[in-house]
């Protein structure tokens, strides 16, 4: 569906020839993954064209549905006997459900976690909030694509979207171009042009919001630009406050991109909650699990309860089978 979308859009003759090769391509592959091919470059204009997020996904009513790879692919997971997947997609599905948006994996009867350690780490990236740059103008782009399919007459929408295009891009300049990752208080307490793009940025969204709000009945494509804009509103407002006592907020800045990150100071109850509603069997494995030789850390970050733990010693005899050599060169290591 994206690709077709992206054959239509005006201004493609530069990559006429990449969007032919994707549809030939398209018609051969069974998995619909573009790791199998080197048709596009890493940098590639076209890569959020031709791919869907959870946020342009139009599901069950996207007219290419029953083609879909990724509809494929659940269906292959629902009748498998073991699923291996990574971290960060068993957080994500976790973090669908909670949220009542639908689920990407099955339900399984057990759950075997391996490199545990990481988890609670990762498991907070998907329980907070992000704002990026990127989503801001994919949701400007999706805007327009969607009122030239679906609505023609209702060209505030374009105006509204090129309006916070120009908007993102002045707040992108406010933040400099200095690549870092900062607590976001600091910077806002640094730099009052910042927190004035920031209140712009939000009123150009809240515009956005308005004229999809009205087109939203036209077509499933608007009608979700309309509930992307009102979750990115949700999401940037909690950067304009002063005050988060369970939120850490901050910024990783980038060459012409940023992502505003709210994330929870802990995981502990919301995963809880999640194991609760999962009562099956739940194993965590890894070789660095232990603090002191006690699970105390982990079982605490994870807020599991009275769980069952058993630890083994490695077999390799590091004494006898390793070595820390410390050359003595006069220079520091940074040196070439």
């Amino acid at each position: 569906h994206r690709l077709e979308l992206a054959e239509s859009e005006p201004g493609q003759q530069y990559h006429q020839h990449t969007l032919q090769t994707l549809r030939e391509w398209g018609g051969k592959t069974t998995t619909g993954d573009l790791s199998e091919t080197d048709l596009l470059e890493e940098n590639s204009p076209l890569w959020p064209k031709v791919t869907s997020t959870v946020d342009n996904c139009l599901g069950q009513q996207c007219p290419q549905y029953d083609e879909c790879f990724i509809v494929e692919a659940r269906r292959k997971a629902q009748e498998a006997d073991i699923v291996v997947v990574n971290h960060h997609l068993l957080m994500s599905d976790m973090a669908l459900k909670s949220s009542g948006q639908g689920e990407v994996l099955p339900d399984a009867d057990a759950y075997i976690i391996d490199e545990a350690h990481q988890l609670p780490a990762i498991a907070s990236q998907f329980l907070g909030h992000r704002v990026s740059s990127h989503q801001l103008q994919e949701l400007s782009r999706d805007s327009i694509r969607e009122m030239e399919a679906e609505a023609t007459d209702m060209n505030d929408i374009r105006t509204a979207a090129e309006q916070l295009d120009n908007r993102l891009h002045q707040f992108n300049l406010s933040l400099g171009e200095h690549e870092q990752r900062v607590p976001w208080q600091p910077v806002l307490e640094k730099s009052q042009d910042i927190i004035e793009k920031l209140d712009i940025l939000l009123e150009s969204l809240e515009k956005l919001e308005i004229q999809l709000d009205a087109a939203s009945e036209r077509g499933r494509g608007l009608e979700q630009c309309y509930q992307r804009c009102q979750d990115l509103i949700e999401r940037l407002s909690i950067f304009q406050q002063n005050e988060q006592t369970d939120l850490v907020l901050w910024l990783d800045n980038r060459n012409s991109s940023f992502i505003l990150h709210a994330t929870p100071q802990e995981v502990s109850q919301y995963f809880q909650a999640w194991i609760k509603d999962k009562p099956q069997a739940w194993v965590f494995t890894s070789a660095t699990l232990t603090v002191a030789g006690k699970f105390n850390n982990f079982t605490h970050q994870l807020g599991l309860e009275d769980p069952v733990t058993a630890s083994w010693q490695s077999p390799f005899d590091y004494g006898k089978q390793s070595l820390l050599y410390m050359p003595t060169i006069p220079v520091e290591p940074s040196n070439p």
